[in-house]
């Protein structure tokens, strides 16, 4: 009797084991296929505005990829992955900001630096206060050429994160 009850036992635990191991490995390989559905969103963004894309055409791949990396965002578990994701995100949807200012720069007689220099991103921030003062911000191409720099270096981090 006594051999049976040890025998059940073992045979109870080494189930519960193997059930929630493969919990969490499925849980695991889901954030991980949402952080490839993400990189590969953003590396759209990445490899157009390397051979050169229209501020419309931008619009769209930006709402296709915000949307990918909502999903992505929302299974991640806090962390430097969750972090670089983001970080690129953001600095693709700021690089849009530029554009959209320098279109009210141009409709307004303006110049493109007083409107990034007092424009306030989503965290705050202005322009040259996220991106360092170092860029040009004062022509459209420059800041973008900037911005999409740090966001492509997100990108890579994020990139080396899941591959560990």
């Amino acid at each position: 009797m006594y051999k049976r009850t040890i025998l059940a036992l073992t045979i109870s635990l080494a189930i519960i084991f193997v059930l929630t191991s493969c919990g969490e490995s499925k849980e695991k390989t889901e954030q991980k296929n949402a952080a490839n559905n993400a990189l590969k969103a953003l590396r759209k963004l990445t490899a157009a505005t390397e051979v050169g894309v229209s501020p419309i055409q931008y619009q769209q791949m930006l709402i296709d990829m915000r949307a990918e990396v909502n999903e992505t965002l929302s299974v991640l578990p806090n962390g430097e992955l969750k972090t670089e994701i983001s970080a690129a995100a953001d600095a693709y949807k700021d690089a849009s900001t530029i554009w959209q200012a320098s279109i009210v720069a141009k409709q307004n007689n303006l110049t493109l630096s007083i409107l990034l220099d007092s424009y306030r991103l989503d965290d705050g921030k202005t322009i040259p206060e996220k991106y360092g003062k170092s860029g040009d911000y004062y022509s459209e191409d420059a800041a973008t050429s900037t911005i999409w720099k740090v966001a492509k270096e997100h990108v890579i981090r994020a990139s080396k994160l899941i591959e560990k």
